[in-house]
């Protein structure tokens, strides 16, 4: 897992090279630059994350924000002090908290900033199979339910996203926990190499897809063979794909502790908590159900897939 920007490995000692990048990163905010302009910058410069990654404005907003840049970390409500030598003055810190995380700044999002934790097609309707969507209204609690207005879904599926969200989370978090899960996890992305093979091998596996379809034009193979090798190559992307999502989640992580992994999801953004589900969970399906009124959430309606 990647080391935290700024500091040793082990967290003991400051790294002043970088220490020096984030104090210029607090500068160029608070004297009125943008977070967009800011990544421009790094990547000019040449300046990449302690993951050999390109800057992004989550990662520098995350980054900014994260106590350990004033030798602090969360408990409950309070920071206490971290075996972690500062970086940045309080003063400095508690500046760019107001800058970067007033509520203000959402308004010019567009909206973006609203990630169902199993939006995307994560939480799925066991009537139809189709994805379930996140709704909210004033005055009551969201839920996760199923489109009818086409009327093909034979079941009106819903339940409360707080309750479905608060049992994938526990579950989640339980994996990540997992030492034995991660390494099985890290040696699996191992096997794809470096990100520059992954790449070549998608661009391989794409040549071969445009190879097929001029094959059946050709007249060399029959439409099934078209199909079952454009399905497979399509699948292969996909897995790999995958892969290097996973290890660019994997590469944001704490070392898989209990303590840790909870930390950090605390501190987490909706769009980075999407982004670890997605990599762990295939989907869940919400079966229907009879059942009306209050009540927790029915284990029975729910059933997990989960990505090998």
């Amino acid at each position: 897992m990647s080391r935290a920007y700024g500091w040793t490995d082990k967290g003991d000692a400051v790294v002043e090279d970088e220490a020096t990048v984030i104090r210029m990163m607090a500068t160029w905010l608070l004297e009125g630059g943008s977070l967009r302009g800011l990544t421009e910058h790094l990547k000019s410069e040449g300046i990449a994350t302690a993951g050999d990654k390109t800057w992004q404005t989550v990662t520098i907003k995350r980054a900014l924000t994260n106590p350990r840049m004033i030798g602090k970390k969360k408990s409950g409500d309070k920071l206490v002090d971290a075996e972690i030598p500062p970086i940045l003055q309080t003063r400095t810190y508690n500046r760019l908290c107001k800058l970067l995380l007033d509520p203000e700044r959402a308004k010019f999002t567009g909206g973006r900033t609203q990630v169902a934790l199993l939006g995307g097609g994560i939480a799925r309707c066991g009537g139809c199979g189709r994805a379930l969507y996140s709704s909210a209204s004033t005055g009551r609690a969201a839920v996760y339910t199923c489109s009818t207005r086409s009327g093909e879904c034979p079941a009106t599926v819903s339940v409360q996203a707080e309750l479905l969200d608060a049992d994938v989370t526990e579950r989640v978090l339980a994996r990540l926990s997992s030492p034995k899960l991660r390494a099985a996890l890290t040696k699996s992305i191992n096997q794809l190499g470096s990100r520059d093979e992954a790449e070549a091998r998608i661009e391989d596996l794409q040549a071969r897809y445009t190879a097929l379809g001029e094959d059946f034009a050709d007249g060399l193979i029959e439409r099934e063979t078209m199909r079952a090798g454009t399905d497979k190559v399509r699948a292969n992307i996909a897995a790999i794909e995958l892969k290097m999502k996973q290890q660019e989640v994997l590469d944001d992580l704490p070392e898989p502790t209990p303590s840790a992994i909870v930390e950090w999801w605390e501190q987490a953004g909706p769009r980075q908590r999407h982004d670890v589900v997605s990599i762990l969970l295939d989907h869940v399906t919400v079966k229907p159900t009879d059942r009306r009124g209050p009540g927790g959430l029915d284990d029975e309606r729910i059933e997990y897939v989960w990505k090998k």
